[in-house]
């Protein structure tokens, strides 16, 4: 479209710098006290990445995943744990992203607790820590879908349904 800003355009700068901004606001409620509820920590960072990549397709929802995977490995340390893994799973809900109707918040509810089950059997496999499976990965998968959808509407109001950032929607005067 000719006389448009670039960084207004679907996937434009302003988008992906809303959502690095996000990241970081979420990363920060991380590591609070706030993420803890009881016996399970809630991980904000793998709704957002699994809210992105719903919304935004597989290619968007892998770079936006690693992204998200960076900043809890910088957060708490320990290497790439984080990164590789979700960066494959945000991967893994962008390409359902066809079958989905993104204008319902409600779709991101099982793919938050599909992600956050596969990322605990990662890491208990990784640790060696298998005995947790009922006492804490299903409160945990149950704690993050309870914060997925108020996440997802924020990244929804981000990046609009149909791959449209909400700064590339016109406003009238």
């Amino acid at each position: 479209m000719k006389g448009r800003d670039p960084n207004l355009r679907e996937g434009g700068a302003l988008a992906w710098t809303l959502g690095l901004v996000l990241l970081v606001l979420l990363g920060g409620l991380q590591i609070s006290s706030l993420a803890d509820w009881g016996r399970v920590r809630v991980d904000f960072l793998l709704a957002a990445a699994m809210a992105w990549a719903a919304l935004s397709g597989p290619r968007r929802g892998l770079i936006f995943g690693m992204a998200s995977g960076i900043v809890e490995d910088f957060l708490i340390g320990g290497g790439i744990r984080f990164t590789v893994l979700r960066a494959l799973m945000a991967f893994v809900a962008g390409t359902v992203r066809p079958v989905l109707n993104v204008r319902q918040a409600a779709i991101i509810v099982p793919l938050v607790v599909a992600a956050s089950l596969a990322q605990e059997a990662f890491l208990g496999l990784l640790f060696h820590n298998w005995d947790r499976f009922v006492a804490v990965w299903i409160p945990t998968a149950l704690a993050n879908a309870v914060v997925s959808w108020p996440v997802y509407l924020l990244v929804r109001t981000i990046w609009r349904p149909g791959g449209k950032s909400a700064a590339a929607s016109p406003r009238s005067a």
